[in-house]
């Protein structure tokens, strides 16, 4: 057929296929055929139905109030405008070049799902058997993206509610808003740009993720198998996990921070308007213990670290004050803070150059330093003058009762005693004295001053 034209409805029915060069319809359209239906154009001011046992191909599609095509096999379309909601259904591969919907689409495949442009009035939702590939999808409702047996790829996304994209395989955005929260899970890897997120956003992947930027009010990524690696991040709360390595070149956060993977370096900051203090917490994946902890934090007044699970760790801050509540280093941890530099070995009581030196043999200790005073249950090595330590005496159930011991380090008395002046006086004279502590002196034979140093 080359025009046809109804001012009420059109409805036209074939046995075999129907080939139109336009139709126009002034009430509902309706064509249906046994095989395929191939359009150039077709226009209806009410609802739109077209069905076919095989394919249908049509250049421009309009409709006033809503658009239906289900086709056996594939469906093809350059340009469509619906009045009220699409709802497609393809038993093949699904093509559209640009769609504008009043309000809801949806569009089921049973093959490749390929969309360039698509603007919803309410929610979109696109599920297809093999890959979803999108270029731009715009909706003030919700937007569900599905590949059942494939690949999901999306170069912009943009929800005024909700954002689910789901794929048996990998996941891969340029860019995604979304007004009302995030869920983006992958059986791969998945690959984002930019995200923007209202609410919570949250990331699975069953092998890696990698992201440029993610801004949202709570964050929450998992890499079950393989690594994490991340640009920026801003976020009032967030929880990242590896069961490899997790890189965070920069986040800056408002009240919480949890990172968890075999290998953890990150850069951290927190927002001018999140609460203090900035509670962190660094361990292995699924809560074991990480490999190595490499952690720069810049908090707003003081750094809390509610648990940290390391075989080594190296954690630096510009704050004066940082807590560990639950502390657990089988190697080695070395802590930079605005006035202390904390070195803890738990294999080895070599001294080093540091301003206070712990070690703990069953490995977990809890740890508090504010600018040169240090509070631990750690066993002290030695500290330098001007810091002060407290720490519980020491007993088998390593816990805080009894007396407190006050901070005095053997190394650091025995070298007072070696370097004060008038050391060979007679024994019993008054040889140390401080305003706050009890006079000291040695009786006889208490230190061997006539030994050569070696």
């Amino acid at each position: 057929l080359g025009n046809v034209r109804s001012d009420g409805d059109l409805q036209l029915v074939a046995g075999n296929g129907i080939t139109v060069d336009t139709a126009e319809s002034g009430a509902g359209m309706q064509l249906s055929a046994a095989h395929g239906i191939e359009m150039g154009s077709a226009r209806s001011e009410g609802d739109m139905q077209l069905v076919a046992g095989n394919g249908i191909t049509v250049g421009t599609a309009e409709s006033g109030a809503d658009m239906q095509l289900v086709a056996g096999q594939s469906i093809a379309v350059q340009t469509a405008v619906i009045g009220g909601n699409g709802d497609w259904q393809a038993g093949g591969d699904l093509r559209a070049d640009a769609v504008q919907a009043g309000c809801n689409f949806a569009a089921r495949s049973g093959g490749q799902l390929a969309i360039g442009t698509l603007q919803a009035g309410c929610g979109i939702n696109l599920d297809g058997s093999a890959d979803l590939v999108i270029d731009n999808l715009q909706a003030s409702g919700d937007i569900a993206l599905q590949s059942r047996n494939g690949d999901v790829q999306a170069r912009a996304l943009a929800s005024g509610g909700a954002l689910t994209l789901q794929a048996a395989g990998d996941s891969r955005g340029e860019q995604a808003r979304a007004g009302n929260g995030a869920a983006w899970t992958a059986g791969s890897q998945v690959s984002a740009g930019q995200l923007d997120v209202d609410g919570t956003l949250s990331i699975l992947a069953g092998g890696s993720i990698g992201f440029d930027r993610i801004s949202s009010g709570h964050a929450q990524l998992d890499a079950a198998a393989g690594d994490l690696h991340g640009g920026q991040l801003q976020a009032a709360t967030a929880a990242l996990s590896a069961s490899q390595a997790l890189t965070l070149e920069q986040a800056q956060i408002g009240q919480q921070l949890a990172l968890a993977a075999q290998d953890i370096q990150a850069r951290v900051s927190q927002d001018a308007a999140g609460s203090t203090p900035l509670s962190t917490r660094f361990t292995g994946y699924r809560n074991g213990i990480a490999q190595r902890v490499v952690v720069e934090v810049d908090a707003r007044d003081a750094w809390l670290i509610d648990s940290l699970r390391a075989m080594d760790a190296q954690l630096v801050t510009g704050n004066a004050q940082v807590r560990i509540n639950e502390g657990e280093v089988i190697n080695s941890m070395d802590l930079r803070s605005a006035q202390t530099h904390l070195w803890m070995d738990n294999n080895s009581a070599r001294v080093r150059d540091v301003d206070v030196q712990l070690t703990e043999l069953d490995h977990t200790f809890r740890l508090g330093i504010d600018g040169r005073y240090v509070d631990t249950n750690a066993y002290v090595i030695h500290f330098a003058d001007g810091f002060r330590i407290t720490s519980p005496n020491f007993n088998a159930s390593h816990t805080d009762d009894g007396g407190q011991y006050l901070g005095e380090s053997a190394l650091r008395y025995s070298s007072r005693l070696l370097n004060l002046p008038g050391l060979l006086s007679s024994p019993g004279e008054v040889i140390w004295r401080n305003d706050d502590e009890p006079v000291i002196s040695i009786g006889p034979g208490a230190v061997n001053v006539g030994a050569v140093s070696r």
